[in-house]
């Protein structure tokens, strides 16, 4: 769970309104989120307190708000910076990127239409692997196989950086009060924020009765039977294909 307490909560609904009405403003949001929790963490603690790890807000928590602004670097390194940016903030689970990507390649940057991404989610659900191809499906509607190429590689290099730079001192960094503490504050948004831009492609999603009647369906399922989504995805699938053999 995400949401612990009343702040969280209050941060969650915040995440989520904003990921709704301007989502390029999420990850701002998260940042103070985490400033939000970690400053009633120092408060309990006291100013006086000093032991390792309980200094101040933690320094990699200010990540630029904003992806290198830059025209001129043209549609491929805008494409890889996008996804470059959007690695270094990607907290908590694969459905984050979700709630990061979407402004940026559909609102911002109009690499492709509400419904094309929600299909990139949906085809990233019917396939074997994480749910982070979707950076590469929208590096490929964004400049074909480079775009692909450098979307995917932009998306997991901070990762393998912070592995690479951490691994010797997981343990420890593990106990850091105050990442603990500012996480608490971004997890929450997070998931509003995931909520909010759900809200969002609802509509793209459900056009007509018939997608109605599906969306329906695969809730009830997913909620009674605990069949895996991939399952659920591809009776979609199948039935979308069965809609347009028949004329309705």
């Amino acid at each position: 769970a995400a949401v612990y307490d009343r702040l969280g909560g209050l941060l969650a609904v915040a995440g989520a309104g904003i990921a709704l009405v301007a989502g390029s403003w999420v990850v701002a949001a998260m940042m103070v989120g985490g400033a939000a929790t970690w400053v009633r963490w120092r408060q309990k603690e006291g100013p006086g307190v000093a032991r390792p790890g309980a200094g101040g807000f933690p320094r990699a928590c200010l990540i630029p708000l904003v992806p290198v602004a830059g025209a001129s670097l043209g549609t491929l390194g805008m494409v890889f910076v996008t996804h470059l940016w959007i690695g270094s903030v990607l907290f908590g689970g694969g459905y984050v990127l979700v709630a990061l990507l979407e402004p940026l390649a559909v609102g911002r940057h109009g690499w492709l239409t509400s419904g094309a991404f929600l299909d990139g989610v949906a085809l990233t659900q019917a396939i074997p692997g994480p749910i982070s191809t979707l950076a590469t499906f929208v590096g490929y509607a964004a400049a074909g196989v480079p775009g692909a190429f450098l979307a995917t590689a932009g998306l997991y290099l901070p990762s393998f950086a912070v592995v690479l730079l951490i691994a010797p001192h997981l343990e420890r960094v593990r106990r850091l009060a105050p990442f603990k503490a500012a996480l608490e504050g971004v997890s929450a948004v997070v998931a509003g924020a995931i909520i909010g831009v759900a809200a969002g492609l609802f509509l793209p999603a459900v056009p007509d009765l018939f997608a109605g009647a599906v969306f329906v369906v695969a809730l009830v399922v997913l909620a009674k039977s605990g069949l895996a989504s991939g399952w659920v995805v591809l009776g979609g699938l199948a039935a979308g294909v069965v809609r347009s053999a028949i004329p309705f």
